[in-house]
């Protein structure tokens, strides 16, 4: 992961909660070699074979497996704390990221800025593509990732939010 010493920079934070994936035979991960700049917590597809187990990524498409960017943020700076905080950080142009299979039941949680608004218990978010965010909603959708609002974790330097997936 690339470091942001920007502090005016809010990269998204995300966790995964309990995703089947890291579990034996429940999913697979990717090596995943994106050709942007990504924050971790968004969705990408599997494209073509690059070699050496890495796979290119495009753009999350409804109905093809999405797969959830998150990569360990690596602390090169540590000397001042604002530089350490998990949302400096981000994944570079041309980086191999970690890309988890999601299956139906799987939690992960994302920070507030990965949504296009704030949302609430017991809605929905399904995921824009093209605008790199995930977009709350009332009622859940078919046919592409939608994932339910669980709960709001407020924490002391940020708030985030548990989702659970309800349909891909």
């Amino acid at each position: 992961m690339a470091q942001d010493m920007n502090l005016k920079n809010y990269h998204i934070v995300a966790e995964s909660t309990n995703i089947l994936a890291t579990q034996f035979g429940g999913g697979h991960i990717y090596s995943i070699q994106i050709g942007e700049d990504m924050d971790n917590g968004l969705l990408v597809c599997r494209d073509q074979y690059v070699g050496d187990e890495v796979w290119s990524a495009k753009d999350y498409v409804a109905g093809e497996e999405p797969l959830f960017l998150l990569n360990p943020p690596v602390v090169p700076f540590t000397q001042l704390k604002g530089y350490a905080d998990e949302d400096r950080f981000y994944n570079a142009k041309d980086d191999c990221v970690r890309a988890y299979t999601l299956r139906v039941g799987d939690r992960v949680s994302l920070s507030e800025n990965a949504f296009d608004a704030a949302p609430a218990e017991g809605q929905y978010v399904t995921y824009d593509a093209a605008a790199k965010q995930y977009v709350v909603g009332d009622e859940a959708a078919n046919g592409q990732f939608c994932a339910r609002v669980l709960t709001k974790i407020v924490r002391s330097n940020l708030t985030m939010y548990k989702l659970q997936v309800v349909s891909l």
